[in-house]
């Protein structure tokens, strides 16, 4: 807690508590943790006139009003671990301090998008495939775009049936002219399909298009990097002739009861925002969330053994095989060495973490 002040004398304490429970002089700083620690975790603090409460997990950046003719910059925000409360009277202070802090406008983007992507397994000693892995895009969806600066967005998957069946029997008449159909609300159709558009109760732009199977954005400014992959649908198959499951993977589509109201979603979607501000090492992670469908997945020992061969397979000269074996022997000979390491990965700081529930049909079989 600092007290970037002049005049004003801070008090200060925990919220749970009947009274305050120190204060802070002008100019000064002072390092605060719960008194009663299985009490509420909210820090109240009286300035002036002016009381207030601030959590530990929430960002602030206000102008209060102490008194009728004075004003007060409130900050709250992360130094690495450690949150600060700032209360100042400098606005220099406050606007440098909201600028490091607040969202910022992307200075460079790089999205990559890929319609279909294959991957196949083939073990090179046994010369056989072992698994083929398929990332395919979306049946087609269509697409709003409410506002000029605004994103694309799927419309809801019953809109999209009804419009995707309207426009196939519109094209199969070998139209010259606009169609107009009657959605939830008025839809213009065009023959070239372009400049489609809703028309009330505002006009707002449609399109024809599809969701990549693949899709990763990344993009940076001063202070945040955001990483966002989305993989639309994913099936791994085995390729070894007999199997007892063919496919080894796939999602498994929700009831259509669940998804008619609601736009088509990926199968995984991973986000992660982070910000490098301050003088502070540690990583700090704002936004962390991954989503993932619910999928079906089927093993069997055959597959499983292809498997680890393909990965663990090395082709290792009789000359040179002695001389492992002597390797090994030696090492098995030698005294065991206690030897103590220190954890030197980096501390990470998360904000918002969230991994939604994970949903597998697990099938095993062992021969």
């Amino acid at each position: 807690l600092i007290n970037h002040t002049k005049e004003e004398i801070i008090e200060y304490g925990q919220s749970s508590l009947s009274e305050l429970e120190d204060c802070l002089q002008p100019n000064k700083a002072v390092l605060y943790t719960w008194a009663d620690p299985t009490g509420s975790r909210k820090l109240k603090w009286r300035c002036g006139n002016r009381i207030e409460e601030i959590a530990p997990k929430e960002d602030k950046m206000e102008i209060l009003s102490v008194d009728p003719r004075k004003a007060v910059y409130l900050m709250s925000f992360y130094e690495g671990l450690q949150r600060i409360v700032l209360i100042t009277e400098d606005e220099n202070v406050f606007k440098l301090t909201y600028e490091s802090v607040k969202a910022e406008l992307a200075e460079q983007e790089i999205i990559l998008s890929l319609q279909d992507v294959g991957i196949s397994l083939v073990n090179n000693f046994t010369r056989q495939e072992v698994s083929y892995i398929g990332i395919t895009s979306s049946d087609v969806v269509w697409e709003t775009k409410p506002k000029k600066k605004s994103r694309w967005r799927p419309m809801s998957v019953k809109q999209i049936e009804k419009l995707e069946q309207e426009f196939r029997d519109y094209c199969d008449t070998s139209p010259s002219e606009n169609k107009i159909v009657e959605l939830d609300s008025n839809v213009c159709l065009t023959p070239n399909g372009m400049n489609m558009k809703i028309q009330q109760p505002n006009e707002i732009p449609i399109r024809r298009n599809y969701l990549p199977a693949l899709k990763v954005e990344y993009s940076s400014s001063a202070h945040q990097k955001s990483f966002r992959i989305q993989i639309y649908r994913i099936q791994i198959q085995n390729q070894i002739p007999g199997a007892i499951f063919p496919f080894v993977f796939y999602p498994i589509k929700p009831p259509k009861s669940i998804t008619l109201d609601s736009a088509p979603k990926p199968f995984t979607d991973v986000s992660i925002v982070m910000r490098t501000a301050g003088h502070s090492q540690i990583s700090h992670v704002k936004y962390f969330k991954v989503l993932i469908q619910e999928m079906d997945l089927r093993l069997d020992l055959g597959f499983l053994y292809a498997v680890v061969e393909f990965f663990t397979h090395t082709d290792v000269p009789s000359d040179q095989e002695l001389q492992l074996f002597k390797k090994d022997v030696e090492s098995l000979q030698e005294e065991l060495m206690s030897v103590s390491s220190m954890d030197t990965s980096q501390i990470s700081l998360y904000e918002y973490f969230h991994i939604s529930p994970i949903k597998v049909f697990l099938f095993h079989i062992i021969d």
